[in-house]
């Protein structure tokens, strides 16, 4: 299920769950379908969204930002590091051109949760959340090194190069352990 819909499930009474598994990436498919925006290899509209029905085209959203906006938006969202030329080339050339803090509610006592993330930017941010977690007492412990893949699951899914895994387990009790 999406991530998004956890919220309802725990709120049917389940108490919680053991143990969570979210992955941030998207859907291969997704991305090779020319009608969703997100392909080179073939022509298509420049959506770029992954609920097609919610929000607007990515085509729309670039006519109302300004460079500066533009710019922001590329450094937060896609960890880019020449987001100012790209932003700038795009205002220039206006053709067309990617949580985890309700996730220890979803957790049990002792509960254990892993995020699958596929770029530098979402791993900082599960990073970020998971030691804020760890610091307050919310987690009892956390994986330091995240997993990646190994080199012959790289070579034979080239797509899961990027992709980092990061745990956490819920503290069990009030003393935060």
């Amino acid at each position: 299920m999406n991530f998004a819909g956890i919220g309802k499930l725990v709120a049917e009474d389940r108490g919680g769950f053991d143990c969570v598994l979210a992955d941030l990436g998207v859907s291969s498919m997704q991305l090779d379908n020319p009608v969703r925006g997100f392909t080179f290899k073939r022509a298509g509209p420049l959506d770029l969204r992954l609920n097609p029905g919610r929000g607007q085209p990515a085509s729309t959203l670039l006519q109302s930002l300004t460079e500066k906006e533009l710019e922001q938006l590329l450094r937060v969202n896609a960890d880019e590091p020449f987001a100012a030329g790209i932003a700038r080339a795009i205002v220039k050339s206006p053709v067309a051109v990617v949580t985890t803090t309700a996730l220890p509610a979803c957790l049990k006592p002792g509960g254990r949760a892993a995020v699958l993330s596929f770029h530098s930017g979402e791993d900082e941010r599960v990073a970020r959340a998971f030691q804020q977690g760890l610091d307050s007492g919310v987690y009892a412990a956390m994986s330091h090194e995240p997993v990646r893949a190994a080199p012959q699951e790289r070579y034979d899914n080239p797509r899961s190069k990027s992709a980092i895994l990061r745990r956490v387990k819920k503290a069990s009790g009030e003393n935060g352990k």
